[in-house]
């Protein structure tokens, strides 16, 4: 019976290293997924002149993920403009959605979010291209330290189930 008790411990640890990867492959994921609708975004922006009710719901169906929560939130809310402003719809669904991009996107985020349908198409584009840089170069430093922190997570929660297997025999 302490064997399974000893062998449920290490698969505990073993558990907690995977978890810890799992949540920063969805890291990853939701950088490039929130890169892709800004693609989008700026692309309809630059071309056509739908309203942003109607942005929301084409960005909704090209986006995967959180990202397209994110836009379905959005949409459902915009019956709410003229007792809330845009820039807070905006914010409300990306802390609820995107919190997990990291604080430096997530503020490049919200900042776009405070000038899309406020200002001139130049100003809202560049809002736009700003925000992408931003998570590129979160995605970018991400993807770089990702497999050190992979090793880094399994090892030290391998190392802990040994070293609990190692006190308890």
């Amino acid at each position: 019976m302490r064997i399974w008790g000893l062998f449920l411990m290490f698969a505990g640890c073993a558990g907690g290293g995977i978890q810890y990867c799992a949540i920063q492959k969805k890291r990853l994921a939701l950088l490039r997924h929130t890169l892709s609708a800004l693609e989008i975004l700026e692309g309809e922006l630059g071309t056509s002149a739908l309203p942003m009710p109607e942005l929301c719901q084409l960005l909704q169906r090209h986006s995967e993920l959180a990202v397209r929560d994110f836009f379905l939130e959005l949409t459902q809310r915009m019956p709410e403009l003229g007792r809330r402003s845009f820039a807070s719809i905006w914010r409300q669904a990306a802390r609820c959605h995107l919190a997990g991009l990291g604080e430096a996107p997530m503020e490049a985020y919200l900042a776009l979010g405070e000038k899309l349908g406020r200002y001139e198409l130049e100003q809202q584009l560049s809002a736009v291209r700003q925000c992408q840089r931003a998570l590129r170069r979160s995605l970018e430093s991400a993807e770089a330290a990702y497999p050190a922190e992979r090793k880094l997570g399994m090892g030290l929660s391998l190392s802990l189930g040994a070293l609990l297997l190692i006190l308890y025999l």
